[in-house]
């Protein structure tokens, strides 16, 4: 979701940083934009794109890129936006988050 304005985004964030504070855990959050910028190196890189830099990092996934209908493919764009925020998570936790994730 880009926008902070959805009440069930709200609502969700909220109970995740609930449950996270009630377990001890160190919540970081990213950008939509953040993502694509470590990812792609462009934070305006288009969903295609990051479904292109995610088959090349992971070949096993091209398959998964076109798909012959537009709900498929939807889809499949939103599972590579998952990857690409679990990526850049965990690279940025192999880093120490080095400055690239901010506490929620």
């Amino acid at each position: 979701v880009q926008g902070k304005s959805s009440a069930l985004l709200q609502v969700q964030e909220a109970e995740i940083k609930r449950i996270g504070r009630a377990e001890n855990l160190r919540l970081v959050g990213y950008s939509p934009a953040r993502v694509r910028r470590l990812l792609c190196d462009d934070g305006r890189a288009t969903k295609q794109r990051v479904s292109d830099v995610l088959a090349r990092r992971f070949p096993e996934l091209a398959g998964y890129r076109e798909r012959s209908t537009r709900h498929q493919e939807t889809y499949w764009l939103h599972m590579f936006d998952a990857l690409a925020v679990a990526v850049v998570c965990a690279e940025g936790a192999t880093k120490g988050a080095s400055g690239h994730a901010r506490a929620a």
